[in-house]
């Protein structure tokens, strides 16, 4: 006994210390891996600012160079603006870059071999000529060898995207200055990622430029933290490596800080690892001292736990003596009062050893129970012996249920008497011990009878709910209180309730949850409702109500019917009430009510006549004007219930022929079909639109309905607007023939203008040619015997005619346009627009100036005249410029389908737009020729090419501000214009 004492206390003891020690420990340890943590904060943090600061300042240094027109044109001093700039940082930068906007280098220092170089292809070149918006690469091999970054800046001229100035990094300083100077411990080191998983620095050879995803694959743990930092999120975790994904061979636990690196409109994610072994290296101190502590501990418990255990059991045994002699004297007593007891017991009682369950002494109630008479004939059998209980899987059940617990309580069991009568038994069984000797100790009850009344009793309520559940109609039943003790699912679903709870309440309790109303709409008082009346004795079939949740405010109405329970006495015992919810069929009811009411009044005041007859040939309805159609003298009301015969009686003289409607009313009433707008004609002159229309319920004929129009003054209208009708066709066809040949003249007259202003303009060339031949001879001959005022008038002479050449010239392009062009065919206008706009190309060169053409669409038209129309509106911005140098812009939008409008627009002087329609007539002009030279009919030549086209031209302006013209043409279908 003392020896499993020591090893229990041994054991005991040995785990308290080992949990003492664990506590403290993994405290320690949890303490080194929080200062871990926020050391490895405080390094990412300076690195990621670091970082951070570096591109923020060179983006700044870039948007300055930018905004330089000297960088924009890239010149000389441009040139050496880079490379001073190249020279004064060359510590922290490998190059700087001048780009055009199509990704083609201009100019690179100090490596300048690489001008002319394409570079579009370059995924962060690209998003820069997507974007136009500074850009970071992530890190890639440079040409010259070494891990680079690119940032580029866009470079514009006023808003037009001119290209962009870079510089490349060189990645290996960046990452020394800022990350291979993060040592924490002996292991400490960082690693970054870029926004897509690529390893941008890893002091792991081979993994720079990887995907994470790739080399990290082996480690879920450091995946998911990953899969966090390229959420853009930061924090602390822990992650196992493998061999393969770490810089030791074997299973490596890591502690891991992570937080985002912002950079532009990216980010990248720095992360600073340290090996376990840098915590547990640093706790082998601790551990020293604790297990010597803890060690103490043990052995001074033990020491003191023995002596305490011996002194216990010293106690123990001898307030064990003490017990066993007083139980001693107590058995001997309880022994006497025993066996009074059992044998004066009113029910079944037996005494049979353990574990073979022979009887050992019966009492009287028992024989009685089994139908022996006495106990000799049972004494030192067994149960199973007697045949008491046939079944051996019961008795067993219970006597390994005694065996375990010691005690059997209220075992139901089938048994059967000495003659065989079946009985029902609830059966007590306890272990007890008499004298040291083992004994079982049973009571039995005969519950025969009240099994049977039970099990009929459960038959019938199964009868009853399985009755309850069947039923649509809500019903519940009270008690003598008024506390529900039964109802079925259509009750909860009648009034709404929402739990068992709101179910299970006395009636009492209800109003707390219901408003119940009187059918005329008055509040209920409680004991007005079912239950307290049918509890009263009252009983009553469809009495309604109107409920009212209090919480939602839903309201409905129930038809109940009750009546009280009565017990054989005649005393009332509870309620049964049965409820239906009839909420939809009074909405249906009113709805009808208020319809037929509705159409009544419709039909009451229309201005047809309407007659409605029941099957059974009476008169339903009658309005006035049915009445006034037919003479009658009787009120509408008056008419109501008499049959057809006495409605004919008074119907017929009316009509101008009543034998013939009397036999077509028998036709109608026997086929029942539907007849619509038959005429008819009264005595009184009266033309009537008749119709019929028999009224159907569920496919059953339930009444006929005639109504009746009148069309009398409709009927001399349309014979009047057939007369108008005819004079108007004739007026207008003689109109039509005096039109047509009006139109023939005009035609013809207009032919004969557009003729003579070609020939005239054509014809008076040759005079005009000789004119300023004579004068070019005149003034190389005769210059020298000229004096100042010859020469002069000779000047003037020149320049009418020149002038007057250029007006000739424009009223040929003005006739040739009015006339009708060339087969229209298919041309491309963006090309068009083109050839329009090389035309001018010195001229805009010269003033420093642009043209910019969008994208055109293919259009159908005679690629002539459509030539001279965008020549003379780009000429016109040219001519009408301001003080800045000219910007002209020629671009497509599409609204309509088939249609499309082409903007054309200048940042010349402008005109006020109440001009805008006057600058498209010949010969109007808004300032005179010494100011702007021209004829003012070259507007008027686009106006008559864009209507020749099917489409036409407007201007709008504002003085100062420029100008847009605005051409609209059809389209082919299917065009490509993308706007």
């Amino acid at each position: 006994m003392k020896k499993r004492i020591f090893v229990a206390l041994t054991i005991v003891f040995a785990g308290a210390c080992a949990f003492l020690f664990s506590i403290f420990y993994n405290e320690a340890k949890n303490t080194a891996i929080t200062e871990l943590n926020e050391e490895q904060t405080i390094q990412a943090r300076q690195a990621a600012r670091g970082i951070e600061e570096f591109f923020a300042t060179w983006t700044r240094v870039l948007d300055a160079l930018s905004k330089m027109d000297e960088i924009i044109d890239t010149d000389a001093v441009g040139k050496r603006y880079i490379n001073l700039v190249y020279e004064a940082n060359q510590e922290q930068i490998r190059s700087i870059t001048r780009m055009d906007e199509r990704g083609v280098i201009l100019y690179d220092f100090p490596s300048t071999a690489s001008a002319g170089t394409d570079i579009p292809d370059r995924e962060h070149v690209r998003e820069l000529l997507r974007d136009h918006k500074p850009v970071i690469s992530d890190v890639f091999r440079a040409v010259q060898g070494f891990d680079a970054i690119a940032l580029h800046v866009p470079v514009f001229s006023g808003s037009a995207f001119r290209g962009s100035i870079g510089i490349l990094i060189s990645f290996e300083s960046l990452a020394k200055r800022y990350l291979d100077v993060i040592k924490i411990d002996k292991t400490g080191y960082a690693w970054v990622v870029s926004r897509d998983g690529t390893q941008i620095y890893s002091p792991i050879p081979g993994f720079t430029g990887k995907s994470v995803f790739e080399t990290m694959k082996d480690s879920p743990s450091l995946i998911a933290m990953v899969n966090d930092m390229l959420k853009g999120h930061g924090g602390a975790a822990t992650y196992t490596l493998n061999g393969t994904g770490g810089r030791k061979d074997g299973q490596v636990t890591e502690y891991a800080v992570y937080m985002p690196v912002h950079i532009g409109d990216t980010y990248w994610s720095i992360a600073v690892a340290s090996s376990e072994q840098d915590v547990l290296s640093g706790l082998v101190p601790f551990k020293s001292k604790l297990v010597v502590v803890i060690g103490g501990i043990f052995i001074c418990g033990m020491l003191l736990s023995l002596l305490g255990a011996r002194a216990w059991f010293i106690v123990t045994e001898e307030e064990k003596r003490k017990r066993m002699e007083r139980k001693l004297q107590l058995s001997e007593q309880s022994a006497e009062k025993f066996s009074t007891l059992f044998h004066a017991a009113p029910f079944a009682m037996a005494l049979a050893t353990m574990p073979d369950g022979v009887l050992y002494d019966v009492n009287r109630a028992w024989l009685d129970l089994s139908g022996y008479t006495g106990k000799e004939e049972v004494i030192g059998k067994s149960g199973a012996e007697l045949e008491i209980i046939h079944k051996a899987e019961p008795r067993e059940r219970m006597l390994n249920e005694l065996r375990q617990f010691g005690s059997v309580r209220n075992a139901e069991m089938a048994a059967c008497t000495r003659t065989g009568a079946p009985l029902t038994l609830l059966v007590n069984m306890d272990s007890i011990d008499i004298g040291g000797r083992k004994f079982i100790l049973s009571s039995m009850q005969d519950v025969t009878e009240r099994k049977q009344a039970m099990t009929a009793l459960l038959e019938s309520r199964a009868k009853l709910e399985a009755a309850l559940a069947s039923m649509t109609d809500a019903v519940s039943i009270s008690d003598a209180n008024g506390r529900f003790i039964d109802f079925n699912d259509a009750f909860a679903t009648f009034h709404r309730f929402r739990s068992k709870d709101e179910c299970s309440r006395t009636f009492a309790e209800y109003p707390d949850i219901l408003d119940v109303f009187t059918a005329d709409g008055e509040p209920a008082l409680p004991d007005q409702w079912a239950v307290p009346r049918a509890l009263r004795g009252e009983t009553a079939t469809n009495a309604e109500y109107g409920l009212r949740r209090k919480d939602t405010g839903e309201s409905w109405v129930g038809s109940y019917s009750f009546g009280p329970i009565r017990d054989k006495d005649g005393l009332i015992v509870g309620a049964v009430v049965v409820g239906r919810d009839i909420t939809e069929p009074k909405r249906a009811d009113e709805i009808l009510r208020t319809t037929v009411q509705r159409f009544h009044k419709i039909l009451s005041n229309i201005f047809v006549g309407v007659l409605v007859v029941s099957e059974d040939n009476r008169i339903e309805f009658i309005n006035q004007n049915l009445c006034d159609q037919f003479d009658i003298a009787e009120a509408p009301s008056d008419m109501i219930g008499i049959t057809a015969k006495e409605m004919l009686a008074k119907v017929l003289p009316a009509y101008a022929d009543p034998e013939a409607n009397a036999t077509y009313i028998r036709q109608v009433v026997s086929r029942r079909h539907r007849i619509e707008g038959e005429e008819v004609r009264m005595r009184n002159g009266r033309v009537l639109l008749r119709d019929h229309i028999p009224i159907m319920v569920d496919g059953k004929p339930r009444g006929r309905m005639w109504q009746h129009r009148d069309i009398s003054e409709r009927k001399v209208m349309e014979q009047e607007l057939r007369e108008s009708r005819d004079e108007l066709e004739l007026r207008v066809r003689e109109r039509t023939a005096e039109l047509d040949a009006t139109i023939e003249k005009l035609e013809l007259l207009n032919q004969e203008l557009q003729e003579f202003a070609h020939v005239a303009s054509h014809d008076l060339q040759e005079p005009l040619r000789k004119i300023q031949i004579f004068c070019d001879m005149t003034q190389r001959r005769c210059a020298d015997t000229l004096d100042s005022a010859g020469r002069e008038y000779l000047d003037r002479v020149q320049s009418s005619a020149s002038r007057m050449r250029q007006l000739l010239d424009d009223l040929l392009q003005f006739s040739r346009a009015a006339a009708t062009p060339e087969p229209f065919k298919t041309v491309d206008l963006e090309q068009i627009v083109r050839e329009a706009a090389d035309v001018f190309e010195e001229t805009v060169r010269e003033a420093g100036g642009l043209v910019e053409i969008g994208n055109l669409p293919t259009i159908e038209a005679e690629e002539t005249q459509i030539l001279r129309l965008f020549q003379n509106l780009i000429g016109n911005a040219l001519k009408f410029r301001g003080t800045e140098p000219p910007r002209i812009t020629v671009y497509a939008k599409q609204d309509d389908p088939g249609v499309c409008e082409i903007f054309v627009t200048d940042n010349g002087i402008g005109f006020e737009q109440q001009y805008a329609e006057r600058i498209f007539k010949p010969f109007q002009r808004l300032h005179s020729r010494n100011e702007y030279e021209g004829t003012g009919i070259g507007l008027a030549i686009c106006r008559k090419i864009a209507e020749r086209h099917g489409g036409g031209i407007r201007a709008h302006s504002e003085p100062g501000k420029g100008s847009t013209f605005i051409v609209r043409l059809p389209v082919i279908s299917g065009s490509d214009l993308h706007i």
